[in-house]
């Protein structure tokens, strides 16, 4: 059991640095909120894999003086073997995703389900060099001079003042800004460096790689810059694809160059270029081969 719970917080961390953390986000702002579309997230992977097999969960209030948390049953075809993956899951999860700290505890399985648990979620604090997100529709600063903040607003702690209050350097703000212990609802803890930036823009990006395939033609003034990049990063792909021209196969290599800088390969990617290039119609059977 608790080799599958390690296991479990390591898939975690896979699927987090592997180019998938936009999906993530975009699944609630809360685990409860994640928890209950994870449904439909498995009905959509089944239709790409069609032998998969993926767990059902259901979602319940929690039981009157339990306090603040939801309960979640568990099925599984595997019956209740990998239940102890899903305590290792949901904890690294909620942090990471949420700033909360989660509590698991086992419960009498309901009818039909093979593990049920009583989850408990606390938002975790910001301290003294914490990564915040603005979590609600928008935050008030406590500052005498006090703005307003969209959510999603990034941040980092950079002062904390002996009531607990702390003090906040937002994106787009030279000065920080105060907000008081009772706001904190308003923030999320955030592991931010994991969000490396590229200083390539998609549209330089989509630039380079529609050339080097020649669906479009790329603006001669465009100069990408790669500073870390050197001959020993390069991979040659024309050593493994036959028939590539030289130039072609430059450009392709410096977008393996750029693929491997970023720590969202997959957003690059799918942003390179336009759909239509990558895409057959419905009708067209072998296009779709």
């Amino acid at each position: 059991e608790g080799a599958l719970q390690v296991f479990g917080g390591y898939f975690v961390e896979y699927v987090y640095d592997g180019g998938q953390l936009r999906m993530l986000e975009s699944m609630g702002d809360n685990l409860e909120a994640f928890m209950n579309n994870m449904n439909h997230l498995h009905y959509v992977l089944e239709r790409g894999f069609r032998s998969s097999n993926f767990p059902y969960f259901k979602i319940s209030p929690a039981p009157a003086g339990s306090g603040s948390g939801f309960l979640l049953a568990y099925s599984s075809v595997r019956g209740g073997v990998l239940s102890p993956l899903v305590e290792g899951i949901l904890p690294v999860l909620a942090q990471k995703l949420h700033g909360e700290k989660v509590v698991m505890t086992p419960m009498a399985p309901e009818e039909g389900f093979n593990a049920t648990w009583l989850v408990s979620t606390e938002r975790e604090i910001p301290t003294l060099g914490s990564s915040v997100v603005v979590s609600s529709p928008s935050l008030q600063t406590n500052s005498k001079e006090s703005v307003e903040l969209p959510k999603g607003t990034r941040g980092k702690v950079v002062k904390v003042d002996p009531e607990g209050d702390v003090a906040i350097v937002f994106d787009g703000y030279s000065t920080a800004k105060w907000v008081f212990r009772e706001n904190f609802w308003q923030l999320r803890v955030t592991c931010e460096e994991k969000r490396r930036s590229s200083s390539i823009s998609f549209w330089d990006l989509h630039q380079m790689f529609a050339s080097s395939i020649g669906c479009c033609a790329a603006d001669s003034g465009q100069n990408l810059e790669l500073v870390k990049a050197s001959a020993t990063d390069t991979i040659k792909l024309d050593d493994m694809v036959g028939g590539l021209g030289r130039s072609t196969a430059e450009e392709l290599d410096r977008l393996a160059r750029l693929v491997m800088e970023t720590d969202d390969p997959a957003e690059l990617l799918m942003r390179a270029v336009p759909a239509r290039h990558v895409a057959a119609s419905w009708d067209d059977v072998a296009g779709l081969d």
